[in-house]
Formats: structure tokens, C-alpha cells, sequence
């Protein structure tokens, strides 16, 4: 076949559907990033009503709000289980360490845990949307509670990638999206990451916004990727029962469908695709 009959037949995209793609998904990321400033203000609400202690919350939020007491208790729950995790990675033997939140938002489990003297000899390295780190990166820019708590943040060299928001040797601000495998770990050698030290990934209510194949991907890349990793990830399950069908109608509501959680409903469900993934135990 020519190349003209099969430009023919495969028209290229105008300039016009190209800006109307890109538009569209910029309102989707848009919205899967507002959820970014709801959760915040719900954590900070949580501990400003005494459920969970982290002073640094508040730091990223310009306005709060008091939410309903089973919003903070779910929040407690959600914060609970995932410092128990942490800590209970960080106390381990391992003399060098790494951890990798991924879709991080304001999250301020650092500040939180190098306050604690809980981060010796880690890399912590934070990854979201540009549009996310950046405004981040500019609250803590601002705030010499939170940059004091970053060694060397003042003594940074010039950044080796536009992507890379913050690279001291122990905390490390990526813009990156997290199904771009190719670009990410790129960014990650640049940062110094070794793919073979203990990591733990975290993934807190994040996978879900993504395509059953797109969540899928990232789990499988992280365990093809480093040699010797925890996956922490907490997500919404239960899609059917009363509060399930209300929440996932709240998030089709605000642009950002929970997309990961019908195909993956159940404890049980998430389990098993983690071991279709993985070759290591699954807990």
C-alpha cells in the first residue's frame, strides 16, 4: 500500500481533536488531583480532633474544615494503619532503606517520621503530577517548619531534570505520572535510588483512579523493578453495599471515578491479583 492511500485511510489527528485530547485528559487529572486537596483537609480535620497526632498537617492546608466524626474515623483508620507500616519497615535490620510514596499529594508522613528521628539513613522519595509537587514545593519553600526538616534543602545543587522538584540526599520531590514507567525510573537513577536496597512503595487510595491495566502495570513494574520491596497499598473496596454505591457516585460526581474498584472489590480480590503479579508472599 502507498503511503498516501494509507495516510488516507489513517488520517492524522488535527490540531483541534489534539487540544480537545489533551483538554480532556487535563480535566481528568485535574479532578483525580482535587482529591488530593479534599483528603488533606479531611486528615488535618482528623487531627485537629485529637484521633492522630502529626503537626504538619495543617501546614498544607490554607483553609480548614471540621468533618463529620465518621469521616475522622476513617481517616484515623486509614492514617493508623499505614504509620504502623512504615515504622514497622523503618525499625527493621536494613542499614539503608528507601521509600517511594507514590501519588503522594500534600502527605506528610516525612515531616512527620524525621521529626520522630525515624528517618536515619533513608531516602524518602515523594511522586505525583507536576502541577502537584510544584504547589508543594512551594508550601515547603515557604514554611521553615517543614524545610528545616529537609538537610542540605538549602544547599541543593541545580536540578538535573525539570521534573525533579527536590533532590537532597534523604528527601526527593518527583513530578512524574506514575504509568510513565520509563520516565520514572529514569528520574529515580537520577535521584540515586538503588533498585536493589529494601523499599517500600506506598500507595494510599491512588491505584483505584487508574484503569484496571494502568494499576496493574505499576504494581508489576515496582516488583520487576526492585529486588527487594514492600507494596503497601490502601484502596477502597466494597463498591456494592450502601456506602459503597454513595461513594462511588461522589467521585463520578467530582470527574474522578474510582475506576480499579469494581474490578477489584474485595480484600480477597486484591490479593489474588497481587499474587497473579508478583512472585513474592502476599499479605
Amino acid at each position: 500500500m502507498s503511503e498516501w492511500s494509507d495516510l488516507w485511510i489513517k488520517p492524522r489527528i488535527t490540531m483541534e481533536q489534539q487540544k480537545k485530547f489533551k483538554s480532556g485528559k487535563s480535566r481528568r487529572e485535574t479532578a483525580v488531583q482535587g482529591t488530593n486537596d479534599s483528603s488533606i483537609v479531611s486528615k488535618c480535620s482528623m487531627a485537629a480532633a485529637g484521633y492522630f497526632d502529626d503537626p504538619f498537617l495543617k501546614e498544607f492546608v490554607s483553609k480548614t474544615a471540621k468533618r463529620s466524626p465518621l469521616i475522622n474515623r476513617g481517616y484515623y483508620i486509614r492514617a493508623t494503619a499505614i504509620d504502623f507500616l512504615l515504622k514497622k519497615f523503618l525499625s527493621s535490620d536494613s542499614k539503608k532503606k528507601q521509600i517511594l510514596s507514590l501519588g503522594a499529594g500534600f502527605d506528610s508522613a516525612y515531616f512527620r517520621l524525621k521529626s520522630q528521628g525515624l528517618i536515619d539513613n533513608v531516602m524518602f522519595c515523594e511522586i505525583d503530577f507536576c502541577d502537584v509537587v510544584k504547589r508543594k514545593h512551594t508550601v515547603i519553600s515557604t514554611n521553615s517548619t517543614l524545610n528545616s526538616l529537609i538537610p542540605g534543602y538549602f544547599t541543593q545543587s541545580e536540578k538535573d531534570d525539570p521534573l525533579i522538584e527536590i533532590n537532597t540526599d534523604e528527601y526527593k520531590l518527583l513530578g512524574v505520572d506514575l504509568t510513565q514507567h520509563n520516565t520514572l525510573e529514569a528520574l529515580l537513577k537520577i535521584c540515586g535510588i538503588d533498585f536493589d536496597n529494601p523499599t517500600l512503595l506506598l500507595s494510599e487510595c491512588v491505584l483505584t483512579y487508574m484503569t484496571k491495566r494502568c494499576s496493574s502495570n505499576v504494581i508489576q513494574w515496582a516488583s520487576e523493578t526492585f529486588s527487594n520491596s514492600t507494596f503497601v497499598l490502601y484502596e477502597q473496596i466494597n463498591p456494592n453495599d450502601s456506602f459503597g454505591l454513595f461513594m462511588q457516585n461522589h467521585f463520578r460526581t467530582i470527574g474522578s471515578a474510582l475506576k480499579c474498584i469494581n474490578a477489584f472489590p474485595t480484600m480477597d480480590s486484591q490479593l489474588q491479583r497481587f499474587k497473579q503479579l508478583v512472585s513474592l508472599n502476599v499479605e
